[in-house]
C-alpha cells in the first residue's frame, strides 16, 4: 500500500494516483511554478479570464470534473479554448481532475486522481497556494505545509450527490480514472 500523502513526510503531490500532462506545441517548459486560482465552474474561470482577473504565472485549478464529481468525466475544454484565444495562452498552467482535449497550447495537468469529489489533495487547494509541476521529475506538488493541509483535510466534507437515478448510482459506484472510471462491483 502506498503511504497517504498526508503522512509522507515529504512534498504533497496533487496526483498521488496519476495524472496526464500535456505540453502545447509552442511551450516546451519542463517546470512551472505559480499561484493557484481555484474554480469549480469553468464559466466562472472564463469570466475571470475575460475580466482580466487572471495573470501570467497563475495556476488555474478546475476541480469537481472527475468521474464522481461530473458525474462522468467532464472536459476542461471550455476554459482551455477560451484561454487559447487570449494573450495568456502559454503563460498559465491548468490543473484539473477533468479530462483533457487536444485544444491546449500551454501546460495542462489533467485527469488528476484522486479527484476532488473523493477528497483528493486537489480538493484542499486554496487560492494563492503555490503549485509546482516538474515534468522531468514527474511531480505535481502542492507547496503547502503538511500541518496546514491536515487542518484543511479535517474541515473537508464530501459534497453531496445531487443527481438522482442512474447518475446517482454511477457517482456512488464509479472507480477513479486511474482504474479506468469503470463501475465497481456492487455487493448487496
Amino acid at each position: 500500500m502506498v503511504p497517504s500523502p498526508w503522512q509522507s513526510g515529504g512534498p504533497i503531490t496533487l496526483a498521488s494516483d496519476s495524472c496526464i500532462v500535456k505540453l502545447g506545441q509552442r511551450d516546451r517548459a519542463l517546470t512551472f511554478t505559480g499561484r493557484a486560482k481555484v474554480y469549480t465552474e469553468q464559466v466562472r474561470a472564463i469570466s475571470d479570464l475575460g475580466a482580466g482577473a487572471l495573470a501570467e504565472g497563475d495556476v488555474v485549478v478546475l476541480r469537481g470534473l472527475g468521474p464522481r464529481g461530473g458525474p462522468g468525466v467532464a472536459s476542461a475544454s471550455w476554459f482551455t479554448a477560451a484561454l487559447n484565444g487570449s494573450s495568456l495562452a502559454n503563460k498559465i498552467m491548468i490543473v484539473t481532475d477533468g479530462q483533457l482535449s487536444g485544444l491546449n497550447s500551454g501546460i495542462v495537468a489533467g485527469q488528476v486522481t484522486p479527484e476532488a469529489f473523493a477528497g483528493g489533495p486537489i480538493a484542499l487547494v486554496e487560492d494563492g497556494d503555490e503549485i509546482t509541476l516538474d515534468v522531468a521529475a514527474r511531480t505535481l506538488t502542492l507547496n503547502v505545509d503538511e500541518e496546514e493541509l491536515a487542518r484543511r483535510k479535517a474541515r473537508w466534507t464530501a459534497p453531496p450527490i445531487t443527481e438522482t437515478g442512474y447518475l446517482a448510482q454511477y457517482a456512488q459506484l464509479v472507480q477513479p480514472l486511474s482504474k479506468g472510471a469503470v463501475l465497481a462491483e456492487r455487493r448487496f
